[in-house]
């Protein structure tokens, strides 16, 4: 059986070649849009889904995929496949509307979010939480769970203003992170 981590791999391998496909015939902006988030959402519903798996360029792609198959690998093995790619698309999708959400609110821009950043980064907030060290931690100092969310999302601004750059989806990320490390201490894929 193939790994729900290489599964999600291959459809963002399929759907980048999907992207460079309709690239090739209509290289249009209406036509590269068909697979980016932006708002409103209701006018191209499916790009909640597409746009968790779909990046702008073979550099978003594999850097994408490199960090997702470290860290999918890793957390795969503590849940189901279908719960693995309903986290995956979920947290990448919630962290690819509120990019674009933000961006249309605040920066009056008509954002294009694409990639799996978003989920990845959930990935990785999941590890750090989701583990029986941080577990044992928490349980020894007794860590109220509203402390506990003030601390996640202290660590999700703190990380998402470290690795901030000029075009990078930093409300996505840190929404994916807050998501990750939120569901990583509820034990939301199990253990």
């Amino acid at each position: 059986m193939v790994r729900a981590t290489l599964q999600i791999v291959a459809i963002c391998l399929l759907v980048y070649v999907a992207q460079s496909a309709v690239a090739l015939v209509d290289r249009t902006p209406r036509m590269a849009e068909l697979f980016a988030l932006s708002m409103p959402l209701g006018a191209q519903p499916w790009t909640v889904v597409t746009s968790v798996y779909a990046h702008t360029g073979p550099w978003h792609l594999l850097s994408n995929l490199a960090f997702f198959a470290l860290l999918g690998l890793a957390v795969e093995r503590q849940t189901g496949a279908v719960s693995f790619h309903l986290f995956v698309l979920g947290t990448g999708a919630i962290a690819n509307v509120s990019q674009a959400a933000f961006s249309n609110a605040v920066g009056g821009i008509d954002a294009h979010v694409l990639g799996l950043s978003g989920a990845v980064v959930a990935l990785a907030g999941y590890l750090v939480t989701g583990n029986r060290l941080s577990e044992l931690l928490l349980d020894r100092f007794e860590i109220p769970r509203t402390v506990q969310f003030v601390i996640y999302a202290t660590l999700a601004v703190v990380v998402t203003v470290a690795t901030a750059e000029p075009g990078v989806a930093i409300v996505g990320h840190f929404v994916g992170l807050f998501l990750g490390l939120a569901l990583g201490a509820a034990k939301a894929l199990g253990q």
